[in-house]
């Protein structure tokens, strides 16, 4: 009965302290690999899933699309360096053409893919149109892997594996929001919202108010910093987002030359516009930040001179100083104007003529 009883003792006798804690430890991290293993291949699902219903053609666009039931002549695309640059009613003024003559479908982070989509949606209203395309250094950078910055069009394109690669783990926020940025434009499967009244009063033309902040260095002698689009300090100014980690020869670039090779025969004229930035005067005496600019037009115009577009590089406009830009990237709604007839002269328009 003794020897029972001491085995039973013995069964049951408490483990020690560390053992404890090992058990402990080993139960959490089966616990922690078994939710990262379930987490990941639900985020997985997700990324596949927004692959699967990704549609090229954004919230924000499919909306200003409703304005070709204008029959514009004119349509200006691209990012915000459209959006709120390009005054289509001052356009259409110009040229002594009614309203409508002229639209803008920019919109933030637009790329040519998107633009393609579009074209192709609407392929009779595209084909007597002159397609006038802006283009930014971030369209071609695959260094700055940012939301906007690296287009939904591109994500769609590249393969799981590839996806996880360039954007894990320092960049997943812009798998997030290409995720949810295809599921928001899935739920309108039906047809996009009507343009709000103010830009379709306006064609879709948005302008921003405001200017451009450059901080006074302290000391005096200190290189001149300002804040960027974004509301980062940026200095030297080759530190500014379209040009962070530059690497132009890669999977962007080569969707930016093959959509505008496929636009080039589906509309009447294709330009592509290279816009100016904001006249500060450290930022253009940057060797660094000329170079890169000089490189950027240099890769452009191959792909012009391949696919058969016109380019209309933009270094500045005499007239557009830097009180009509409202940050280093865009002009406010005063330079609008100036930027507007300045890139329809460009453009080889003349004022009352159609330059058909």
């Amino acid at each position: 009965m003794s020897r029972a009883l001491a085995r039973t003792v013995i069964c049951h006798r408490a483990l020690e302290p560390h053992q404890v804690r090992l058990a402990a430890l080993k139960w959490a991290l089966a616990t922690c690999a078994l939710t990262a293993a379930i987490s990941s291949i639900l985020f997985a699902c997700l990324l596949l899933a927004a692959v699967r219903i990704h549609d090229d053609i954004g919230l924000q666009m499919g909306s200003k699309l409703q304005l070709l039931e204008h029959n514009p002549q004119m349509v200006f695309a691209g990012d915000s360096r459209t959006q709120e640059q390009v005054d289509p009613v001052l356009v259409a003024k110009l040229l002594g053409k009614p309203i409508g003559y002229a639209i803008n479908i920019g919109t933030p982070g637009e790329d040519p893919i998107a633009v393609l989509a579009a074209v192709n949606r609407h392929l009779e209203q595209f084909r007597n149109v002159d397609l006038i395309v802006s283009l930014s250094p971030y369209n071609i950078n695959d260094g700055i892997k940012k939301d906007f910055f690296y287009p939904s069009t591109v994500i769609a394109r590249l393969g799981l594996l590839q996806q996880v690669l360039t954007f894990l783990p320092s960049h997943i926020d812009t798998l997030v929001w290409f995720i949810q940025d295809a599921f928001l434009d899935a739920s309108y499967q039906h047809g996009f919202p009507r343009l709000r009244s103010e830009p379709a009063s306006q064609l879709g033309f948005e302008p921003i108010s405001g200017r451009i902040v450059v901080e006074q260095p302290t000391p005096p002698s200190a290189p001149q910093r300002y804040r960027d689009f974004l509301g980062s300090l940026v200095g030297p100014f080759e530190g500014h987002p379209y040009y962070r980690d530059w690497q132009p020869a890669g999977i962007k670039a080569h969707s930016v030359r093959t959509a505008l090779c496929a636009l080039r025969p589906l509309v009447k004229r294709l330009f592509v516009v290279l816009p100016p930035w904001a006249p500060i005067q450290p930022m253009a005496q940057s060797t660094a930040w000329r170079d890169r600019d000089a490189e950027f037009e240099r890769i452009v115009a191959a792909m012009a001179e391949e696919c058969h577009f016109d380019l209309l590089p933009i270094a500045n406009i005499d007239n557009l100083t830097v009180e009509y830009f409202s940050d280093e990237t865009h002009v406010n709604k005063l330079g609008a104007a100036i930027y507007s007839s300045y890139l329809l002269e460009r453009l080889g328009y003349r004022l009352g003529d159609d330059a058909s």
